[in-house]
C-alpha cells in the first residue's frame, strides 16, 4: 500500500478555483468505470492496483464510480472515539485525508485515479477543483445548490453535509475521492461521529431537492461531465478495471 501525502481537503487551500489544466498532468483521455454496488474492500484493492499502473503510465486517468454496502471508513485523522457503536459495520482505516464517514447504498462515490502536475499544493488544488466541479454538476442535474464552508471539507446544503471528500496523492497520482448522498439511508451516521462534528447532520440530494433522485441518473451523466468540467478529449467507458 502506498504511503501518500494524505491531508485534509481544506488545508492548504488555494485562493480560487483552479483550472483543470493547472491540476491534471494529461487530459488527452480518461477511462470511466461504473461499477454499481460493490464491496468497499474490493474497490479499495482495485484502487491500489490502478494507482500503481497510473504511476507507471500504463493506463490513462481512471475514474471509478459506484456504491457500497454499508461500511465505515476512517482517514488519517479518524480515531476509535469516532466509533459510537462498536463493530456494527465493517471499519476500514485508510490513507485518505479526513476523519470518519459512512458509505452505503444510495450514496454515489467517485474515485479519481488521476495523475497531477505535482507540487506542494497538488492535493489542495485537486480537492478544490473536485468540490467545485461536483457542486456545479449537481446544480445542473438536480437543481440543488451546494456550498463550501471554510475549513470544512465537503459540500453542504443549509449547513448539512451532502458530500464528503477525502483524497490522497502519492507519486503525483491521486486515489480515494468524494461521496455524494443521493438517496441513501442516513440512520447509520448515528453510529459514528462524522468528520469530527458530532452535531452536524447529513442530508441527501433527494431530501434537498424535495423529490426522489436515482444515482443511476447521475452515473449516466458522468462521461459528459468529465469532458466539460475536466477537459478530457476522449472518454472510454469500461466494464471493469482489467
Amino acid at each position: 500500500m502506498p504511503s501518500p501525502d494524505a491531508t485534509d481537503a481544506a488545508t492548504p487551500s488555494p485562493p480560487h478555483r483552479p483550472q483543470p489544466e493547472r491540476v491534471l498532468a494529461d487530459a488527452a483521455r480518461a477511462a470511466f468505470i461504473p461499477w454499481g454496488l460493490r464491496d468497499y474492500g474490493d474497490v479499495l484493492a482495485h484502487q491500489h492496483a490502478l494507482h500503481a499502473r497510473r504511476v507507471a503510465d500504463r493506463i490513462p486517468d481512471t475514474w471509478l464510480v459506484g456504491e457500497h454496502p454499508t461500511v465505515v471508513t476512517q482517514g488519517v485523522r479518524g480515531s476509535e472515539a469516532d466509533l459510537l457503536t462498536a463493530a456494527r459495520y465493517p471499519v476500514f482505516r485508510i490513507n485518505r485525508g479526513g476523519q470518519t464517514t459512512i458509505h452505503n447504498p444510495g450514496q454515489l462515490v467517485i474515485y479519481p485515479i488521476v495523475k497531477t502536475q505535482g507540487g506542494l499544493l497538488a492535493q489542495a488544488w485537486l480537492s478544490r477543483l473536485l468540490l467545485a466541479a461536483v457542486s456545479d454538476w449537481l446544480a445542473n442535474l438536480t437543481g440543488v445548490a451546494t456550498q463550501l464552508e471554510k475549513g470544512k471539507p465537503g459540500l453542504f446544503v443549509d449547513g448539512r453535509k451532502v458530500a464528503a471528500i477525502g483524497i490522497s496523492i502519492h507519486r503525483r497520482v491521486a486515489m480515494h475521492g468524494i461521496a455524494v448522498n443521493v438517496c441513501n439511508d442516513l440512520a447509520p451516521w448515528q453510529s459514528i461521529i462524522p468528520c469530527g462534528e458530532p452535531e452536524r447532520r447529513p442530508i441527501t440530494l433527494s431530501e434537498a431537492a424535495g423529490r426522489p433522485l436515482d444515482p443511476a441518473d447521475l452515473v449516466a451523466a458522468i462521461p459528459a461531465w468529465l469532458h466539460s468540467a475536466w477537459g478530457y478529449r476522449r472518454i472510454d467507458t469500461l466494464a471493469d478495471a482489467d
